[in-house]
Order: structure tokens, then sequence, then C-alpha cells
């Protein structure tokens, strides 16, 4: 008996969890259906679901945008911004771990508090920024603003936190001085806190110009 309704709690589980995914996936479908049809039928209300089956819209993308382009450039601010934001949040995220200094509590505060501006007020500000620079129209424009961000410091300092004291705590007389010493052993890449935050602004870099 037991085992039935066992069964039957993994049957139900099981069927809202491919209702679910089949939710999911209706909208990737539909995309995938419109994109074969011609431009009167992909327009047309109310629309159809039957494609056209015209596959040379997908060779005319290619030919009226430069994907590849597109394509190298996507790849260069993603691998710029994110080697960024791992470079220089995580040595703000292990000042506010590590090194103790007076206001630090209410600083950190300050500083997360540019996560509740919202993005759109970023643009414009930043737009005059790389107008004076005389970047418009470059890499350098998209790459600058995503350079740093408040959540990666916020990201990285709570793995700062969570490491133990020894990693950081090396008497003078073994080596180099702090920042020289805890590099190594506190910003390895492979952490789990490093793979994390680059593939969160690796998928981000394209989708807002705060830099946040």
């Amino acid at each position: 008996m037991a085992e039935s309704r066992a069964q039957g709690r993994m049957a139900g589980t099981h069927g809202t969890l491919i209702l679910g995914a089949a939710v999911m996936v209706i909208p990737f479908a539909w995309q995938l259906l419109t994109s074969l049809k011609t431009l009167t039928n992909a327009t047309r209300v109310p629309p159809t679901i039957a494609p056209d089956w015209r596959w040379s819209n997908y060779a005319q993308v290619f030919e009226l945008l430069p994907f590849g382009d597109q394509f190298l450039n996507t790849a260069v601010v993603a691998a710029a911004r994110t080697a960024g934001q791992l470079l220089f949040c995580s040595m703000a995220a292990y000042a506010f771990a590590r090194l103790r200094f007076p206001g630090r509590g209410l600083l950190f505060g300050l500083f997360l508090s540019v996560l509740m501006v919202p993005p759109a007020l970023f643009v414009i500000p930043q737009y005059e920024i790389m107008a004076d620079l005389g970047w418009l129209n470059s890499l350098g424009a998209i790459i600058a603003p995503g350079l740093f961000s408040a959540f990666g410091v916020f990201l990285l300092r709570q793995f700062f936190l969570g490491l133990p004291g020894s990693w950081t705590r090396r008497p003078a007389s073994t080596g180099p001085g702090r920042c020289a010493s805890t590099g190594p052993s506190c910003c390895r890449w492979p952490s789990p806190a490093c793979w994390r935050s680059a593939s969160s602004w690796c998928w981000r870099p394209g989708t807002t110009c705060s830099g946040r």
C-alpha cells in the first residue's frame, strides 16, 4: 500500500515536471517555427502555427548582418569584462572581508546601495563619459563600464569570509607582504566563487550598460 502511494506521488511529480518543461519549451518551439515562415505569415493575425519551411531565411540573415564580426565583438567584450570583474572585484572584496579599517561596514553598505539604483539611470552619464573620452562607437565604450560591479564585490567578499584565517595570516618574515602573499592562495581562479562569478558576468555583458 505504501509502495503504491509512493509510486503515485512519483508519477504525479514527474507529470508536473513534464508539463512544466513543455510549457517552457513552447516559446522556443514557436520561435523556431516563426523563423521558417514568410514575413506575411509571421506577422499574420491571428497567427498560424504551420511554418512555410523557408530555410533560406537563415542564409539571408548571414547575408544582411555581419554575424561574424558581431560574434567576435561579443567574445572580446565578454572576455574583457569578465577578466576585469575578477581582477578588480576580487581586490575590493578582499579589502572588505579581511582588512580592518574605520567605517568599513558603513562604506560597504553604501557600496551595496548602488545595487538599488535602476540600471537605466546609468545610461546617459556613461554615454557622456564615453563621449568625453572619445570612445564612442568602440569596444572600449562597452567594456569599460563593466570592468567593476558592486554585485561582484559582494559575491567574492562572501567567498573570502568563508576562507580560513590562516590563508591570509602569514608572518612578514616568510616572504612578501600581505597583498602579494594572499593573492595566490585567496584568488585562485578555479575556486567555485570565481567560476560562478565568471559565468554570471560572461552572460550579462550584452544585457546592461550599467556595469553593475
